[in-house]
């Protein structure tokens, strides 16, 4: 079985064409929200661990709990900003587009614009992969926050994570050109890349559905194995003050938190 999550068609798009605009877009978006959101946990995470705040708030609250009440609040915001994107995009083309091609119809081509614009499928997987990519990622830039004592450690130490970000957009244009190639199914399929690679390749071509569910329950397996280990990682790094910890450490760390 084979699924089209945008519009019946074969394998890619180009550059110039409407559904390839559209879907380029989408995937740019999701790369920013998620990095911008769990980016903003590890901001809050290091805010709270070198004000002291964390000392209280760890008296009353396990480290665990607390690091998932700053994810869920994050996720939270990130939502919402998300849904007044969407409602603001509805209320322009609703009233803003007719407008603009009764006064300007050369600068508007609404045949064109219709064809950028996902369908219901593709709507709910980016949903999906935004909400799977925020926690895998959040997951990761939490336990970065608590293991790092200053903005400088911190902004060291999380190039590893932006790099994982980077890598799937850096290859994001010969994946949406052929989205069923072997280095694209194969790459969809790694946690990290599924949020921006699946959506690409979901949006330019005809997958099948099996892949999509597949590459959703990998991101989601994912999510709660990376949980878990950051989780531990949070426990004993969130008091902890001074050098940022290396490998074999972080390593005992989650072996005997």
């Amino acid at each position: 079985m084979e699924v089209s999550l945008l519009q019946e068609g074969g394998g890619g798009t180009k550059e110039d064409e409407p559904q390839f605009i559209g879907v380029f877009a989408g995937t740019m978006l999701l790369y920013m929200v998620i990095l911008l959101y769990a980016v903003a946990v590890m901001r809050a995470t290091l805010e709270e661990k070198t004000g002291r705040i964390v000392e209280i708030l760890v008296s009353s609250v396990r480290p665990g709990t607390l690091m998932l009440g700053k994810i869920l609040g994050v996720g939270s915001v990130g939502l919402t900003q998300l849904a007044v994107w969407v409602a603001f995009g509805i209320v322009m083309l609703t009233l803003g587009l007719p407008a603009l091609v009764a006064a300007r119809p050369e600068m508007a081509d609404p045949a064109f614009i219709a064809g950028a614009l996902p369908g219901p499928g593709l709507a709910a997987l980016f949903i999906a992969l935004f909400l799977g990519g925020y926690f895998l990622y959040a997951a990761v830039y939490a336990a970065v926050g608590a293991m790092c004592s200053t903005e400088e450690e911190a902004q060291q130490a999380q190039f590893p994570v932006v790099m994982l970000l980077v890598v799937p957009v850096i290859f994001l244009m010969p994946i949406m050109e052929n989205p069923n190639s072997t280095t694209a199914v194969v790459a969809s399929f790694v946690p990290f890349f599924t949020p921006i690679l699946m959506y690409a390749r979901a949006g330019t071509g005809l997958i099948p559905l099996w892949q999509v569910l597949a590459s959703l329950s990998l991101l989601y397996g994912a999510v709660l194995v990376v949980a878990w280990v950051a989780g531990r990682i949070y426990r004993v790094g969130i008091l902890m003050q001074g050098k940022r910890p290396t490998l074999p450490e972080l390593w005992r760390w989650v072996r005997e938190a």
